[in-house]
C-alpha cells in the first residue's frame, strides 16, 4: 500500500506533466493561429498525444542533446551528434524551437550508433517518413513483428526482423 508521501509525489508528478502538456499545447497552437490555422478539437488532442509520446520516450529511454550524444561517445564537440544524422547514421527531432534530441536507443552500451538505425532510417527517408515519425514507430507496437511487439526492443536481438518490419510498414501501400 503507498504512504501518503508516495501518493503525495505521485500527485505533483501527475500535475507536472500535466502542466507541461498544457504548456506545450499552448506553444503548438499559438503556433498553429500564427500560421492562419484553427486547431480544431482533432488538432487539439493529436498534439496532446504526440507530445505525450514524446514524453514517454523521455522517460523510458532518455532524448539526448548534441553534448550529451558527445559525452557518450568520448567527444565534446556538439558538432558530432549533427554530422552523424546528415550522414544518416542517428535520427534526431526538433523538439521546443531550437533542440534537437536523439532518442538513447539509438546507442549501443559504448555509446556507438547501432547500424541497423543507419538502415532504417534509409529505407524510411525513401518512403518519405520523417525521422520524428520513424522513431514514433520504434517505440510503437505493430503487427509486422510477433506478439505486435516494438521494433525498439527488438533491435539487439532480431535486427533482421526489425528490418523486415521496417521494409513491410515503410512501402505499406493504400
Amino acid at each position: 500500500m503507498s504512504s501518503t508521501a508516495d501518493v503525495s509525489r505521485q500527485l505533483k508528478r501527475s500535475r507536472a506533466d500535466l502542466e507541461s502538456a498544457v504548456t506545450t499545447l499552448g506553444t503548438a497552437l499559438r503556433a498553429l493561429s500564427e500560421q492562419g490555422i484553427s486547431a480544431s478539437p482533432a488538432t487539439i488532442a493529436s498534439v496532446q498525444a504526440t507530445q505525450t509520446r514524446w514524453d514517454d520516450i523521455d522517460r523510458e529511454f532518455g532524448l539526448l542533446s548534441s553534448a550529451q550524444v558527445a559525452a557518450l561517445q568520448g567527444s565534446t564537440s556538439r558538432q558530432l551528434a549533427y554530422d552523424q544524422r546528415r550522414a544518416g547514421r542517428i535520427l534526431g527531432v526538433r523538439r521546443g524551437a531550437r533542440r534537437v534530441v536523439y532518442p538513447r536507443f539509438q546507442f549501443d552500451t559504448d555509446g556507438n550508433p547501432d547500424p541497423l538505425i543507419a538502415e532504417i532510417a534509409s529505407l524510411a527517408a525513401a518512403a518519405g517518413w520523417s525521422a520524428g515519425d520513424v522513431l514514433l514507430w520504434f517505440v510503437a507496437p505493430t503487427t509486422y513483428l510477433p506478439g505486435d511487439a516494438r521494433p525498439v526492443d527488438l533491435l539487439a536481438s532480431e535486427p533482421g526482423r526489425v528490418t523486415q518490419a521496417a521494409q513491410a510498414r515503410f512501402n505499406e501501400q493504400w
